[in-house]
């Protein structure tokens, strides 16, 4: 995703690459490395994600998958870490959240190139 991407379009890649791999693949367990680096406090990344958009794919990724363990591992604003990994564990708790709409064409760009690129791996045969 290029920089300033925000909780829609996250929202967006989340719907159209991530939440499709996750119905095909069916996992009974799922061990998520919980990266809250893409914080839009966060110094490093430059994105533009809430506490609202970490809960959204915490939320969409518990209705698909029927146990899944969270690991902390970055994020560089203390404040916004702590608020983000709050709004997961309040959907862990059985709270929930949902991604807002609004997705920008940055955003449909890379998602066309994700899955494009995954449309080649998936056709090219393993040596």
């Amino acid at each position: 995703m290029p920089p300033g991407q925000n909780d829609a379009d996250y929202g967006a890649a989340f719907h159209d690459v991530v939440l499709p791999a996750l119905d095909r693949f069916e996992p009974e367990f799922l061990i998520v490395s919980a990266g809250f680096d893409a914080h839009a406090r966060d110094p490093l990344a430059q994105m533009g994600v809430t506490e609202r958009g970490f809960a959204a794919m915490c939320d969409a990724v518990l209705a698909r998958v029927p146990r899944a363990v969270l690991l902390l591992e970055g994020g560089y604003d203390l404040d916004a870490l702590a608020a983000s990994v709050r709004a997961c564990i309040e959907v862990l708790a059985g709270g929930h959240e949902t991604f807002p709409s609004g997705a920008g064409g940055d955003a449909a760009r890379a998602i066309a190139a994700t899955r494009e690129a995954h449309a080649g791996a998936v056709r090219s045969p393993l040596h």
